[in-house]
């Protein structure tokens, strides 16, 4: 940035730019794994909507509960995304979606714009405090939540004995398994069937999330 508004560390971190949207808090819900999806061995499956935004994070957390989410489709028309999500048929949970704030939550605090007018950070907004990523035990005594940032799944068979030629497959879909402040990578849910012929087999099941704090949010 040549020329505008920037606050540096004085570690020289920069920690505010004029022209680097902030991530902010920009609505916030509750849900149910409610309907069944056949790809997950009967498990759950919920929708989230979230409208005018621009390029949102949909963080899922479940305070002190238990519980593990898996994101498997995205779909976008004009400023409305909809996230279908995987889970344990009858879990309930909290979504928290982050996006460029681009309308004042505050008439009073501090606004910073770019060039162009758009407003790229307010200090009356929930900053996206992202603590880590993947597995791990985080600090007790705060709320956390996980954004999902790729469905992955793992595909295995084994050759019927009785039957030469015929196999056994699964289809596993993994994702973020959240007990209270510790994560780690769980599966979702389990079909599977028969085939005749070896089937190709995958092994993908590290799914890649974000742990953010929302401790009061």
């Amino acid at each position: 940035m040549p020329v505008g508004w920037q606050t540096v560390t004085d570690s020289g971190v920069v920690q505010l730019d004029q022209d680097t949207k902030c991530y902010q808090l920009v609505a916030k819900g509750s849900g149910t794994f409610s309907s069944t999806v056949p790809m997950a061995g009967g498990g759950g499956y919920a929708t989230v909507v979230v409208t005018n935004v621009v390029a949102p994070l949909v963080a899922i957390g479940y305070g002190s509960g238990i519980c593990a989410h898996a994101v498997r489709k995205i779909h976008v028309s004009g400023t409305t995304w909809t996230y279908y999500f995987s889970g344990v048929f009858g879990d309930s949970f909290d979504y928290y979606v982050f996006d460029h704030s681009t309308t004042l939550i505050e008439t009073f605090g501090l606004a910073i714009y770019d060039s162009a007018g758009v407003l790229t950070y307010q200090s009356g907004g929930k900053p996206l405090r992202i603590v880590g990523m993947g597995p791990g035990t985080y600090t007790s005594g705060r709320t956390y939540a996980a954004v999902a940032l790729e469905f992955r799944t793992k595909f295995e068979a084994v050759e019927d004995e009785d039957n030469p030629g015929d196999y056994f497959f699964s289809y596993t879909a993994y994702g973020p398994y959240q007990d209270a402040n510790v994560f780690s990578n769980a599966d979702i849910g389990v079909s599977g069937g028969t085939t005749t012929g070896a089937p190709s087999t995958w092994d993908n099941s590290a799914s890649p999330f974000l742990v953010v704090d929302v401790t009061n949010f």
